[in-house]
């Protein structure tokens, strides 16, 4: 009876740390989705107050990032 118990801690412990894992790990890409379609011409706190798609469009007429 012990070592179910046991089992079913080191479960829980392991389901945390993915948890954990996870967070840490989409948490950056979250951001810097979000910060991508921020309006602002300065990187600033979040939420972003407008969102634009001005970092895309600058991105794709820009001749140098699209002759590579």
């Amino acid at each position: 009876m012990g070592g179910r118990l046991l089992d079913d801690g080191f479960r829980l412990l392991a389901l945390v740390m993915i948890g954990v894992i996870l967070c840490f790990l989409l948490t950056p890409i979250i951001v810097t989705t979000v910060m991508a379609f921020d309006a602002r011409a300065y990187l600033g706190p979040l939420p972003p107050p407008a969102l634009s798609l001005r970092w895309f469009a600058q991105f794709f007429s820009d001749d140098y990032f699209c002759a590579a």
